[in-house]
């Protein structure tokens, strides 16, 4: 089993596991190392199918919500709030965030990204997660900011299979790098950036200072 080291801010992992102490009064420390009992497959995020690694891509490149184990509630993350179509049970809906600033270039998250990320999950070549999003069978933007996910039959436990687990990523940066787009520009909403992957030794994430505020809201309807 390799150990893979998470270092400079993977403290998406120290804040879960309790927080991370001060180094001393004058010096906060700054950089923490998780060994992690999982491997990771690289740098594609749909390639990974482990809980770890959901919480990782979760927050770098972000994810539509997650559930919090202290509250046993769903909270939105890059979507704010969703809704069930009461006419017809296998309609849902997701209202994103508005104003979510990608790493580095700025670019707003929009529904068109989450549609694309949603087939990639299905069809990557590499892709570890297409159980995930099995029961959809259709994904649509509606608009800028609203995505409309069809499934094949009622799915009431629909954000169990999705929030924790469908990870974000940009339809630009994939259609301008393809494949290649994860390593050459790794840049989603999440409040942390991947600095760098050495496959089966280490994973390095950075804070994204410049983070336009992801926050976690509960809002169903």
């Amino acid at each position: 089993m390799n150990r893979s080291s998470l270092s400079a801010a993977c403290v998406a992992l120290a804040l879960i596991a309790g927080g991370i102490a001060a180094a001393g009064p004058a010096r906060a420390q700054t950089s923490v190392s998780v060994g992690v009992v999982n491997d990771f497959a690289g740098w594609n995020p749909y390639a990974d199918s482990t809980a770890q690694m959901y919480m990782i891509w979760c927050q770098t490149y972000g994810c539509l919500g997650g559930f919090n184990t202290k509250t046993g509630e769903y909270e939105g993350m890059l979507a704010e709030s969703w809704s069930v179509d009461k006419a017809d049970p296998r309609v849902w809906t997701f209202n994103l965030r508005k104003g979510l600033k990608r790493h580095k270039d700025g670019k707003e998250l929009t529904a068109e990204d989450v549609v694309h990320s949603l087939y990639r999950a299905k069809n990557d070549p590499r892709a570890a997660q297409t159980n995930n999003v099995r029961p959809i069978v259709k994904a649509e933007a509606v608009d800028r900011h609203t995505v409309r996910f069809t499934t094949k039959e009622p799915t009431a436990p629909l954000l169990a299979y999705i929030f924790d687990r469908l990870i974000v990523t940009s339809k630009d940066l994939f259609d301008k790098h393809g494949s290649d787009a994860d390593r050459k520009a790794p840049l989603g909403w999440g409040p942390y950036m991947v600095e760098d992957i050495a496959i089966g030794q280490r994973m390095v994430l950075r804070k994204n200072d410049g983070a336009s505020g992801v926050r976690k809201e509960t809002r169903t309807g």
